[in-house]
């Protein structure tokens, strides 16, 4: 528990939302728990990790104690969060919070689709190699989907080893299904961060699956016996 106490007037304050080491973005609420012997006159709210760099985020005079933050007011990347409590003896008795640290991502996720770009035959179980591009600071999963608006031939999660940065470029595979029906189908690569933001890019009417072999039968001659030259 993130706690800091001042014994000598049992006053302490923790923040208990939202969690050490998370991800977060849009607005978000901050809460706090905060005792004194005296009871509490108010709680204050501040982002920033020293006290000439700490901005004041607001302040909070009943419990529970809380505060609307908009992440989009400050940049991407780690944020402190601080929580600072006063007793009902007066400002000279106050107890701040440990820092607790988010992540702010406020900037959603890019991504293209480079390959198939030209339709491709695949029957049931077969692979499916789909090479993409996605720009993302916090990416979380990528999802690969052959589908059309009535079915859907194959899919695929990632989650492990994706990278963060600019023009990151993969190549995942995608087995088509055993039970998937003969049709054109559309790729899909879906790019979410830790904050669910999501960015989707189709090749649409690019994989044709067929699970029909081809036949082939003589029509002529006809069974019999065959004198000379005979033309099929």
């Amino acid at each position: 528990t993130f706690v800091r106490v001042n014994n000598s007037a049992g006053l302490s304050v923790e923040i208990t939302s939202p969690a050490n080491n998370t991800y977060q973005n849009s607005t978000i609420t901050i809460v706090a728990a905060a005792s004194a012997t005296s009871g509490i006159s108010q709680v204050e709210f501040y982002n920033g990790s020293t006290t000439d760099g700490r901005n004041r985020i607001g302040v909070d005079t009943t419990p529970p104690y809380s505060i609307t933050f908009t992440t989009s007011n400050v940049v991407d990347g780690a944020q402190l969060l601080i929580a600072k409590a006063y007793d009902n003896n007066g400002t000279a008795l106050t107890a701040e919070s440990v820092p607790i640290t988010i992540t702010v991502d406020n900037t959603a996720p890019t991504v293209t689709v480079q390959y198939p770009t030209a339709t491709v035959y695949k029957k049931s179980g077969d692979a499916l190699s789909v090479n993409y591009i996605y720009t993302e600071t916090n990416p979380d999963k990528v999802q690969l989907n052959v589908s059309n608006n009535t079915h859907t031939a194959g899919g695929a999660t990632f989650s492990t080893g994706l990278v963060s940065g600019t023009s990151v470029t993969r190549n995942d595979s995608v087995i088509i299904n055993p039970t998937a029906l003969e049709g054109t189908y559309n790729v899909t690569a879906v790019v979410l961060d830790r904050v669910s933001q999501r960015a989707s890019n189709s090749q649409t009417q690019i994989v044709v699956v067929d699970n029909s072999a081809p036949t082939v039968s003589i029509s002529s001659p006809t069974t019999g016996t065959i004198n000379g030259t005979v033309t099929f």
